[in-house]
């Protein structure tokens, strides 16, 4: 019985032993089981992670081709170094101003040689690196197109800068536009300047003043605000072949009109101006204005006058030039035919071979100078118009003879051989 009573006092103690190890293994199947939940919301989570991770990649991948595609659709020619200023990557058109090559990658910029014009890419990149500000330059190449090089830092996710972005946008046609442009201002301020000092008004199609500028207020002497809305017939009296009416409509008609007109300034003096009309018209293409140029004339007229006053003067001093020559021909050749006349007489008289040898002189220095007296009274006929040409026949021996003749008593006189 005590045998019994200790086998059962054991089989009660394995029996509690068991029941203890049940209720571990019972805790350690909740254990395994809450485990197991444990993993499959793990699982589920990396599930769910992995999902974002691969619409992470084709986002960046979807990111990545649409900057590819944005670089090579703008043809900007783009350079990324990294922070030793080696290459990262280069667009295609950054090939026409860097010598690059697909294994260029990771080489240093300072080893790549350029097409640009005093320009040092190194010193600019390094600045920029440095500081962290922005550079900006108009650079040209070697072919004479121009670039905007921009210099900017290249930030990370975080706002550091981990590198260099190098840019070149090609503004040969931008620039070339600017110096057109620049020219056409340089034009457009000369002709300004001409404008201020031409006397240059508008008015609208019913003859009212709608623009007076500066040398019209300095011409005329009624100032802008003075002027504006006035009539132009009542303002200037304008006087010409037609009225002002009928001068508008013929400009309407063709477009434009240029002729003489008279004006009266504000101190009431007359002016004379050479006019030039142009039609206006609005964006329907409709006439709404009459822009007139006008230029002074009066000097011109003063001018024009003291020519003719100054052509009738000379025209009447030749008049009586001629008349007088005219008049002194005549007296002159009257006493000297009286000579010529004597000298013939004297021919028929008893004289010496000396006597005769001077008698000769004297009738050829008579006849020489009746013919410059006829030449005389020809110039004045030249003068006149009325001179004719007769052409004859001249020996020119005797011709010789006759003016050696006549200037022998001068070479002796002068003793002359």
């Amino acid at each position: 019985i005590e045998q019994l009573q200790g086998r059962n006092e054991e089989l009660t103690a394995y029996n509690e032993e068991v029941m203890a190890m049940n209720e571990e293994l019972q805790s350690a199947n909740e254990e395994l089981e809450s485990s197991k939940e444990e993993m499959q919301s793990l699982n589920e989570e990396l599930v769910i992670t992995n999902a974002i991770l691969d619409s992470k990649v084709l986002a960046l991948e979807a990111a990545n081709n649409d900057i590819s595609n944005l670089l090579s659709s703008t043809d900007m020619a783009t350079v990324f170094l990294d922070r030793t200023l080696c290459i990262k990557r280069y667009t295609l058109a950054a090939t026409r101003l860097l010598r690059l090559i697909p294994a260029d990658l990771g080489r240093p910029l300072a080893d790549i040689a350029n097409n640009l014009q005093g320009v040092d890419l190194l010193e600019n990149a390094l600045s920029v690196l440095k500081q962290g500000h922005h550079l900006e330059k108009e650079v040209q190449d070697q072919s004479g197109l121009w670039y905007l090089m921009r210099t900017l830092p290249y930030l990370d996710s975080q706002g550091h800068t981990a590198g260099v972005v190098i840019l070149f946008a090609d503004v040969t046609r931008m620039k070339q536009a600017e110096e057109k442009n620049n020219l056409l201002l340089l034009h457009l301020q000369e002709q300004c300047s001409l404008l201020n000092h031409a006397h240059v008004l508008a008015m609208d199609l019913e003859g009212k003043i709608i623009f007076w500028n500066p040398g019209a207020e300095e011409y005329y002497g009624w100032l802008s605000h003075e002027a504006l809305g006035q009539s132009l017939q009542q303002l200037l009296k304008t006087e010409g072949e037609l009225s002002l009416e009928q001068l508008i409509q013929q400009t309407i008609a063709i477009g434009q009109w240029v002729g003489e007109l008279t004006h009266f300034t504000r101190e009431a003096k007359k002016v004379s101006v050479f006019s030039h009309w142009h039609l206006t018209r609005d964006a329907h293409g409709q006439p709404k204005a009459v822009v007139a140029v006008n230029n002074d004339l009066s000097e011109r007229k003063k001018m024009e006058q003291e020519l003719r006053q100054a052509k009738l003067e000379a025209e009447s001093l030749s008049k009586a030039k001629s008349s007088f020559l005219a008049v002194m021909s005549h007296e002159i050749r009257t006493p000297l035919h009286l000579i010529l006349g004597m000298s013939e007489l004297l021919k028929e008289t008893s004289l010496t071979a000396e006597q005769q040898s001077y008698l000769r002189k004297v009738e050829k220095s008579g006849v020489c100078l009746l013919e410059l007296i006829n030449n005389i009274l020809d110039f004045s006929k030249t003068e006149a118009g009325e001179m004719v040409v007769l052409q004859e026949a001249v020996a020119l021996p005797e011709l010789l003879q006759e003016v050696i003749t006549l200037l022998s008593s001068l070479s002796i006189d002068k003793e002359i051989d």
